[in-house]
């Protein structure tokens, strides 16, 4: 299992698993149905006003679309913390974005 989950991209275990899955429940639902229902946009009220939510993220992560990194300072402001590169989960990758999630977990 875990060398399929090496080949496997984003976009292909949506296609391939996720969205059969739901579909096999909720029959009607299609694709940019449930991309939206999925959507932290769905949520970005509470986001907006939640304190004990921050995000670390990084300008080159490969899941999101052009643009969309935007939408974390606009909705957390100062609680996002937005690193110029590291891809996907690559945070951890670099000692000075460690202590700062060490630090928020802290807090």
């Amino acid at each position: 299992m875990q060398l399929v989950a090496h080949r496997l991209g984003f976009t292909d275990f949506f296609h391939t698993y996720f969205y059969p899955h739901i579909h096999q429940q909720q029959p009607d639902i299609s694709r940019s149905e449930l991309v939206e229902q999925m959507s932290l946009s769905e949520i970005e009220d509470y986001l907006k006003n939640s304190p004990k939510i921050e995000v670390m993220h990084n300008q080159d992560d490969i899941i999101l679309e052009p643009g969309e990194i935007d939408f974390f300072p606009r909705v957390f402001g100062e609680r996002a913390k937005i690193y110029p590169k590291g891809g996907h989960c690559g945070n951890i990758d670099y000692r000075d974005n460690v202590a700062h999630m060490i630090k928020v977990f802290a807090e």
